[in-house]
């Protein structure tokens, strides 16, 4: 079973696959740019697939007789590797992601000025970063932690079920929370360690529970710059899918700690190229970006997603500066680096894209 982490360091080499999926009794497959490759020769049973697991030290079997996944991170002689065990009705299910070494530079992510801008000049509040599995939130906030406050001199706290990316500035301290191996046995527990080391930037990872989500809020309170991720399908309906996470007796005071933290939302997007030069990736970066202003406030205490879509459209003359997807989208188009039918595929409202872009007659 090792030559399967083989497998994935020489595709990531050859063709950029980042991900190898393993099933117990089925031929694996590799996915690159998110999509599946032919299949492997590979076909590990269910038996091989636990006794993988083990030399992790991972008890694959006592999750699978609780009902339970399990999640980790791990070095091996070919990298850095995520692994995402479950068990489906095949049996045992692993999934590997190869891992970058550090950080990707900030320049290389693609971030537009607009919002680079306003988190550099950000000191304290809330930034979350949405999108769909696969939007690269996680390695957008890495290099954002890299390129902007590392080199700022600002002390950072990183709290992640698990730790994928390793930073190697002293001033970054990171920490597994859940996850094997475990360095806090809950988000309360860093949370508590976030407030007594005043911290000046703090990173939750994946917010999915109102455990994680009180916890990003109360440092947010704290003075701290906190970035959060986040599952949204779209910047404007982030802050009511936060909310949401809290019970109803605490939704009121959320909406107001939500309204009064908020920095901004970021949402990334990954869209394919229309032709890949060696050593670029498949995939380009198309950016949303919702900053936080009086009206963006009103509308957040409003319950107004709608009033929010509005302003992305037509901002306030006195307000901060949004981008809107559909421009980005349109950019990218207009100057050929992706076809106008990904553009459309990746836009959140198509007629928008059509009259944003100089491309009108190639619309479909």
């Amino acid at each position: 079973m090792t030559t399967i982490i083989e497998q994935l360091a020489l595709a990531r080499r050859t063709v950029g696959a980042h991900d190898l999926v393993i099933r117990s009794g089925v031929a694996s497959y590799l996915k690159v740019d998110g999509r599946p490759t032919a299949p492997l020769s590979t076909v590990a049973s269910h038996e091989e697939v636990v006794a993988f697991c083990a030399s992790f030290n991972i008890d694959a079997k006592a999750l699978f007789a609780q009902g339970r996944t399990g999640r980790f991170a791990a070095e091996g002689p070919y990298g850095r590797v995520r692994v995402e065990l479950a068990q489906d009705i095949r049996g045992a299910s692993l999934r590997f992601r190869m891992l970058s070494d550090e950080p990707w530079p900030l320049a290389r992510v693609g971030l537009p000025d607009i919002p680079l801008t306003a988190l550099r000049e950000a000191q304290r509040g809330l930034v979350i970063v949405t999108g769909v599995v696969g939007s690269a939130k996680s390695t957008i906030v890495d290099a954002l932690i890299d390129g902007i406050y590392v080199p700022d001199g600002r002390d950072i706290i990183m709290f992640q079920d698990p730790v994928e990316t390793l930073h190697r500035s002293h001033l970054v301290s990171q920490y597994n929370v859940g996850s094997a191996p475990l360095n806090l046995r809950s988000w309360e527990e860093g949370n508590e360690h976030q407030l007594r080391s005043n911290a000046l930037v703090v990173v939750i990872g994946e917010v999915n529970n109102e455990t994680t989500a009180i916890a990003a809020l109360r440092a947010a309170e704290s003075g701290a710059l906190v970035f959060i991720t986040l599952h949204s399908s779209r910047t404007t309906r982030a802050p009511g899918r936060l909310l949401a996470l809290f019970g109803d007796g605490g939704q009121s005071l959320a909406r107001v700690m939500i309204a009064d933290a908020l920095v901004g939302v970021l949402g990334p997007r990954l869209v394919r190229r229309s032709e890949v030069t060696d050593g670029e990736p498949g995939r380009v970066l198309a950016t949303e970006w919702l900053p936080n202003d009086p009206d963006v406030r009103l509308s957040i205490l409003n319950d107004d997603t709608k009033a929010l879509s509005d302003y992305l459209q037509v901002p306030s003359m006195e307000g901060l500066r949004p981008l809107l997807i559909e421009d980005q989208l349109s950019d990218l188009a207009d100057n050929e680096i992706i076809s106008i039918e990904e553009a459309q595929r990746a836009a959140n409202d198509r007629s928008l894209l059509f009259r944003r872009s100089s491309r009108r007659g190639s619309f479909v």
